[in-house]
């Protein structure tokens, strides 16, 4: 379902017609008519519980976990909870009216930067969960002033959802900070952040940073829909210690200064650069695939072999640094996906790849194998190269029987399957697998063209896990991917 999150009710009907059939079997089937619909149920719920939330829409997400929690006495209610709450989206078009969104804990704080903004916009506060899910529901968001608590572990959770939710909706947040360290400045800007005001406050600045991202917002929104892409680098100055052995404290905050600056001289004014330890630093790429932190990585490393850092002494430093690069996919955490581009760091130094930009690991990869039957072979081009950056051992097949037959040496990770490969088609290489013990906790995507209702259906109740329809994006297919994986393991 790849769409913008204005349109994904749209894109409900297959999945809420599938909905329904599974569960009539579950009421009124044979005991194997039951059980086939519920595993039905159970795929499709956790692909809703996926996209939902990364379309803005968590109560439909919640809804569809509550099912793969449910005891068996409880499912066909909560399937049944699912399934008007999708026809009540599916049906819904009401025009909301925009409004400037304040969330806080401080309520005199909060109250004090909505009397001091300088808007035509309506402003309205939320001071809890509550509030901020009714005023979705009721208005449509121009733009979030966040009063941020990010350390306080009793409203951080519910910051992520806020941020993710208005990612998915394009909404411009920008947060206030009393004091903010380097990891919680990382997370805002790699959730989406926009820009940051640490108190006190610039009154003029921030209502004039505010009137231009509204601005910048809606032209955005006209010329560009697309979901948000964050890729995250860790890089550490190479031989760093060894640098300012023995020197003083404020040398050591120099050279960390002059270092800096050529970072951030290579980078654009919408990557967030942060400082985060002696020789360290992390920065945030919004709207960045993987390729691109690597080209800005290289232009950093071409600018420091073209500058030297001259020293007090008059002595001239050659500088190179070594970096790892992750993607924040749906279900990571920014802290998961920093500690994963350290490790990158960490273990390509660990092989001798000193001065090396990272994005998996060099040794074999322990992933196992992922089979692509598809027989276009661009697709399954993209398909592949995005897979073995993260390390998998990919195979490709232009039929579905060459496919199976290939199945049968072990060690499947993935199965990504095209509806309408010659030989044996998707749906029929969907059974087979199914068929197969040791196939049977194996996730299945399924890619096809534009589909008819009856082929999502008849997807899900052959065993698929993902059915995405082309053409899609490889980071989107990435995403629903890596969501697979990490919930079996």
């Amino acid at each position: 379902m790849a769409n913008s999150g204005s349109s994904y009710p749209e894109h409900l009907e297959p999945y809420l017609e599938a909905l329904k059939r599974a569960a009539s079997l579950i009421k009124n089937g044979s005991d194997s008519e039951q059980s086939d619909g519920l595993k039905t149920v159970l795929r499709i719920s956790r692909s809703l519980e996926s996209s939902a939330e990364n379309y803005g829409f968590p109560d439909l997400s919640e809804a569809a976990m509550q099912i793969e929690n449910a005891f068996d006495h409880e499912t066909i209610e909560r399937v049944e909870n699912l399934i008007a709450l999708m026809e009540r989206l599916s049906t819904a078009g009401i025009e909301k009216q925009k409004v400037i969104l304040i969330i806080g804990k401080d309520g005199e704080t909060t109250k004090s930067i909505r009397s001091n903004l300088s808007t035509a916009s309506k402003v309205i506060i939320a001071t809890s969960a509550f509030q901020m899910e009714e005023i979705f529901s009721k208005y449509e968001i121009s733009l979030i002033l966040m009063d941020l608590l990010m350390e306080e572990a009793d409203i951080r959770s519910l910051t992520i959802k806020m941020f993710k939710r208005a990612a998915a909706a394009d909404i411009p947040v920008i947060a206030l900070f009393a004091k903010g360290s380097a990891m919680t400045k990382t997370e805002c800007f790699a959730y989406g952040v926009v820009d940051y005001f640490e108190k006190p406050y610039d009154i003029e600045l921030l209502n004039a940073t505010v009137s231009a991202r509204i601005h910048l917002t809606s032209e955005y929104k006209r010329v560009s829909p697309q979901k948000r892409h964050v890729t995250i680098g860790f890089a550490e100055i190479d031989n760093f210690k060894s640098i300012v052995q023995n020197r003083s404290d404020p040398f050591t905050e120099t050279i960390n200064k002059r270092i800096a600056s050529i970072f951030t001289e290579c980078f654009r004014k919408s990557d967030h650069f942060e400082k985060c330890g002696t020789g360290s630093f992390v920065t945030v790429f919004p709207d960045t695939h993987l390729e691109g932190a690597i080209a800005a990585f290289q232009k950093v490393q071409s600018a420091l072999k073209k500058k030297s850092i001259t020293t007090s002494e008059g002595k001239s430093l050659k500088v190179t640094f070594t970096a790892g690069i992750a993607e924040l996919t749906e279900g990571s955490t920014v802290k998961d996906v920093v500690v994963k581009a350290s490790q990158l760091l960490r273990h390509s130094r660990s092989v001798g790849h000193v001065g090396f930009i990272a994005t998996r690991s060099i040794t074999a990869s322990s992933l196992g194998r992922v089979i692509i039957a598809e027989d276009d072979d661009l697709t399954a081009s993209v398909v592949r190269h995005r897979l073995e950056l993260d390390g998998y051992n990919v195979e490709h097949f232009r039929d579905g029987a060459s496919a199976l037959k290939a199945s049968k040496h072990g060690n499947i990770s993935l199965f990504i399957l095209d509806a309408k490969i010659p030989v044996m088609n998707g749906f029929e290489l969907i059974e087979n697998i199914r068929e197969d013990k040791n196939f049977n906790n194996v996730p299945i995507v399924m890619l096809s063209p534009p589909a008819r209702e009856g082929d999502v259906v008849r997807a899900f109740e052959l065993g698929a896990d993902e059915y995405i329809t082309k053409p899609f994006s490889p980071v989107e297919l990435k995403a629903r991917i890596d969501r697979l994986m990490m919930r079996d393991k």
